[in-house]
């Protein structure tokens, strides 16, 4: 479920693309350009581990319609951090941030899944794999294809700004 829940999530799927937007922006080598994307992806997934974790266990619970909304509009804002090459440094503490809010989203499927609390554990364990494996396909799918694409795609001045707009275009849609 949770390879699946990531897959057909274009919300995920576009949120990721933006934090990797800035890694074809700059030009990195190879090795670089993997720490880069390594450092990110780790700080997004504490982040959502944790708060999937405290909302599946009800811990802490935020209403669905909120939750949804800053999901939205975290994908906005990724957007336009990739639109601004002087906010890259931020990438990292904004993936933390933006990955506490996907986590209540995450929790908010989880839910779905089990009802008794010895369930929601062994569920929690395997819906957060799930999505790490999900995610770990998408970006090694995805980030050969932008770094060997990254030389056009940086000549072509307007496809980052353009990928960036689109994705911030489409959390706003979604949020409203």
């Amino acid at each position: 479920q949770g390879v699946l829940h990531l897959l057909i999530g274009y919300d995920h799927i576009l949120f990721l693309l933006a934090l990797l937007l800035p890694v074809v922006a700059r030009l990195l080598t190879l090795d670089a350009s993997l720490r880069d994307t390594l450092g990110i992806v780790t700080l997004f997934t504490v982040a959502h581990s944790c708060t999937l974790a405290l909302s599946a266990l009800q811990v802490v619970q935020l209403p669905t319609a909120l939750v949804e909304v800053l999901i939205a509009l975290s994908v906005s804002g990724a957007g336009v951090v990739a639109l601004v090459p002087a906010w890259h440094r931020y990438r990292y503490g904004l993936a933390f941030g933006f990955g506490l809010v996907h986590g209540f989203g995450f929790a908010n499927v989880l839910a779905e899944l089990a009802a008794s609390w010895s369930d929601r554990i062994v569920s929690l364990a395997a819906f957060n794999l799930g999505v790490e494996a999900g995610q770990a396909l998408l970006i090694s799918l995805s980030l050969p294809v932008i770094y060997l694409g990254r030389g056009w795609l940086c000549k072509a001045r307007w496809s980052v700004p353009g990928s960036a707009g689109g994705i911030v275009l489409c959390g706003l849609v979604w949020a409203w």
